[in-house]
């Protein structure tokens, strides 16, 4: 195939990968429906719900933030979850911080699944809870709708602390705190720096990955597209593939820091063993190989 062709290819699959701003308004629409009634539900009296003797949070939700691709405009049509942060204060709230009585990520588990429960019962709201105890990060769902279309959430609970700063599960036993703002402030500065090409080339490379059977995590892919195309260019979408492969591969086989946003000392990377940074540098090596030869449809399938 000649260049040109290539880089038609390659724009007509963007285009055929992007989730539509109909789904999106669709998503938007199902999380504020959910927002409403949880709302209704968690400012009930706790009594209502729990036995008086069981030492769970009086909490009420606030609001919801958006996080995760559907923030940042990354999601891959058909391929995706929503994730959304519920965020609680406590009853009574007047802008202090949430007690330290908060300090296992088993509480807030135990308090939204039980406010989602509530909501699937009272409301017949066709919802499917995907997993049961125990929880790392999330309370996935599936809402059907529509003659049985359905989108999935992974449901966050989190606890307001400071401006943006949410505390949010660790696992069942601890927290840790998150600031999805600046994932999408980062993105926007560096889609801003490359004329709007980051977004696209990350929505090619979820793409590439899920073609490959997902052997690297999107957030990672993400963080790969904001660290190198901080000084690298995106003329165009060959060469971009070309030097994402190539630099991604130096850097997880390196292991060089890519700073966590709220702990800058601290590598999102230390978040995976020795053995699955590995897996990742030996994958991000074979793709970087058929990206230099140009072999398309190896990274692509039938585009």
């Amino acid at each position: 195939m000649s260049p040109k062709s290539i880089e038609h290819r390659l724009e007509r699959l963007i285009n055929r990968i992007s989730v539509t701003e109909g789904k999106v308004e669709n998503i938007k629409n199902l999380t504020a429906y959910l927002t409403r009634h949880l709302k209704v539900i968690s400012r009930e009296p706790r009594s209502m719900y729990f036995p008086a003797f069981n030492d769970q949070l009086d909490m009420e939700l606030l609001h919801f933030n958006y996080g995760g691709s559907f923030d940042r405009h990354t999601l891959i049509r058909k391929h995706y979850d929503v994730d959304a942060y519920l965020v609680y204060v406590e009853k009574g709230y007047a802008g202090n911080f949430v007690s330290n009585r908060v300090n296992r990520g088993s509480q807030l588990f135990v308090m939204l699944r039980t406010h989602l429960d509530i909501l699937k019962n009272r409301y017949n709201v066709d919802m499917e809870i995907l997993k049961d105890f125990p929880y790392a990060h999330a309370i996935p769902i599936r809402i059907y709708f529509n003659d049985s279309q359905s989108s999935d959430f992974d449901c966050i609970p989190a606890i307001k602390y400071n401006n943006d700063v949410l505390r949010v599960p660790n696992g069942m036993n601890d927290l840790k705190f998150v600031n999805p703002n600046l994932d999408l402030r980062a993105l926007s500065a560096i889609n801003k720096l490359r004329n709007g090409k980051a977004t696209k080339l990350i929505l090619l490379l979820k793409y590439w990955n899920i073609h490959w059977g997902k052997p690297l995590k999107s957030y990672v892919i993400e963080r790969l597209v904001e660290q190198i195309f901080l000084k690298s260019k995106i003329n165009d979408w060959k060469n971009g593939l070309k030097t994402f492969f190539n630099q991604a591969t130096f850097i997880i086989g390196n292991e060089i820091l890519i700073p966590d946003k709220i702990y800058p000392n601290r590598s999102i990377l230390d978040d995976y063993s020795k053995g699955v940074l590995n897996e990742f540098y030996n994958t991000l090596k074979k793709a970087s190989g058929h990206a230099t030869r140009e072999e398309w449809r190896t990274l692509f399938g039938n585009f």
